[in-house]
């Protein structure tokens, strides 16, 4: 529901993507009724107006695999925006049809122990988890109070080096 009222009047077309997934079995056609699509930015949104209670239980069914398994196969990207990992099961059915994961923290928000355990969550999905983006900054180091910035992290690994430089 906050991506269709970011994208306004139109965004949503027929069931959306609830309706689309109580339905059972999404085909193409009932995704091309669902999903509204501007061609003008080449993408098509697939999003509902409502809340609904069973959200989680609908993004864990076979239509749900279904519907992204059909996505892949007639769409050049396809990006599934979640709610926040640490506060809604579905999080995780999502990052489990998903190639890969990027989690998007923002600054003052969320506690590092959170941050923490929705990478551990991410990277014990079936996805590859890319790293963090930390939104919304207003500012970079203390004492700094002004301007607005964007960074990203990544909370584990190793770091790489280039082997002509180690020679």
């Amino acid at each position: 529901p906050t991506q269709a009222s970011l994208f306004g009047e139109g965004s949503v077309r027929g069931w959306g993507l609830t309706g689309l997934l109580r339905s059972g079995d999404p085909t193409l056609d009932r995704i091309s009724e669902a999903a509204a699509y501007s061609p003008e930015q080449n993408i098509a949104l697939l999003l509902n107006k409502n809340r609904t209670e069973d959200a989680a239980e609908l993004l864990d069914s076979a239509a749900m695999a279904r519907l992204v398994e059909l996505m892949r196969e007639n769409m050049e990207y396809v990006v599934i925006d979640s709610p926040p990992i640490s506060m809604f099961s579905d999080s995780d059915s999502i990052a489990d049809l998903s190639d890969v994961s990027v989690l998007v923290v923002r600054q003052d928000r969320a506690a590092a122990q959170d941050i923490n355990d929705a990478i551990d969550a991410l990277n014990q999905s079936r996805s590859r988890f890319l790293g963090l983006v930390l939104n919304d900054m207003r500012r970079m180091f203390p004492g700094n109070g002004y301007g607005y910035g964007y960074g990203y992290g990544y909370g584990y690994g190793t770091a790489r080096t280039n082997k002509k430089q180690e020679d």
